[in-house]
C-alpha cells in the first residue's frame, strides 16, 4: 500500500537534494577564481533558497 504522506525521506527529496549541492559545487569551482568566497556563499544561499521555493512551490504533497 502506497501512502501519499509527505517524510523527510521521500526519494524525489534526497535526489534532488543530491543534484542541487552538485550544482552549487561546480559553482564553488567555477566561480571562486573570479569572485571573493563570500559573494560565491550569498549566491549560494540565494539559489538554495530559489530551488526550494520553486519545489515547494510545484510540488502536489502540499
Amino acid at each position: 500500500m502506497r501512502s501519499e504522506a509527505w517524510t523527510p525521506f521521500s526519494l524525489f527529496f534526497i535526489i534532488g537534494f543530491i543534484l542541487m549541492m552538485c550544482l552549487l559545487l561546480l559553482i564553488d569551482r567555477f566561480f571562486i577564481i573570479w569572485f571573493k568566497q563570500k559573494s560565491v556563499w550569498i549566491v549560494e544561499i540565494v539559489l538554495i533558497i530559489l530551488v526550494l521555493i520553486y519545489v515547494f512551490k510545484e510540488s502536489t504533497l502540499f
